[in-house]
């Protein structure tokens, strides 16, 4: 699409500052992106590249061309979330998820303000893809990332770490609270049931295994190493339940 803008004398912003700059130094500008509002109110990335003309009656003038970068938008917008995040169950992917947890982890320790994380594992996870098959066990993964979010706040995160391991980090929160949650976690996925084609609906557990950080110099593979200790704990206790990392 082209479009001729007068110089008309108005109040630029910043990035157009730059812009009008180089067009006045080299004759042209550009690529330059930005949103814009439609009459409707919804707004349009567009990509603008310009340059400096001289029409017949001697005025000068920008002429540029704008191109609707809508498509190219959304195809980024689709390759950053899958560089983000795990593609069955939407929730961070371990990398994601690991970057979460340093930052909160240094805000932690820079404050000396409580942090927890968990180490949430599906129970006998392998009879269910042995007994129902690879899409109900995808189904029941997707599940539990689901009852995930509805347990935590706004200021947690969950990720999947890979297979049917997930893991939390919970900002602001000692041990006891960090149990609470975990807790009310478990007894939401043991409550929950999964539809089958035929049969009886399908039940599954979790066991989690939660540590809080008492050493302002401890790391993060310190860190989730003492919640795999619990986790290991809980799953060598009957299952279905939650352990905290006792200090030796």
């Amino acid at each position: 699409m082209l479009d001729y803008w007068t110089l008309t004398p108005r109040k630029y912003e910043a990035e157009e500052a730059v812009q009008l700059d180089s067009l006045a130094r080299t004759g042209y500008y550009g690529p330059y992106e930005k949103e814009y509002r439609r009459k409707d109110g919804t707004m349009i990335p567009l990509c603008l590249n310009g340059m400096l003309v001289t029409g017949a009656d001697g005025q000068r003038y920008i002429w540029s061309i704008i191109e609707d970068i809508t498509e190219r938008k959304q195809i980024e917008q689709k390759l950053e979330q899958l560089a983000l995040t795990d593609p069955l169950t939407r929730l961070a992917n371990r990398r994601h998820f690991m970057a979460t947890v340093e930052r909160e982890l240094a805000l932690a320790i820079r404050y000396g303000s409580p942090l927890s994380v968990m180490m949430i594992d599906i129970d006998q996870f392998k009879n269910i893809n042995d007994t129902y098959g690879h899409k109900v066990g995808d189904v029941v993964l997707t599940r539990l990332g689901e009852l995930c979010l509805e347990a935590l706040r706004e200021v947690d995160a969950v990720g999947r770490l890979g297979g049917d391991e997930f893991a939390v980090v919970l900002p602001q929160t000692g041990s006891d609270q960090a149990l609470e949650v975990a807790e009310r976690l478990r007894k939401m996925v043991a409550d929950s049931e999964i539809p089958l084609e035929y049969g009886l609906p399908l039940h599954f557990t979790v066991s989690i295994g939660v540590a809080t950080l008492i050493n302002a110099s401890a790391n993060i593979d310190t860190l989730f190493s003492q919640a795999d200790k619990a986790l290991y704990d809980a799953k060598h206790k009957m299952r279905n339940r939650v352990c905290a990392y006792q200090s030796e």
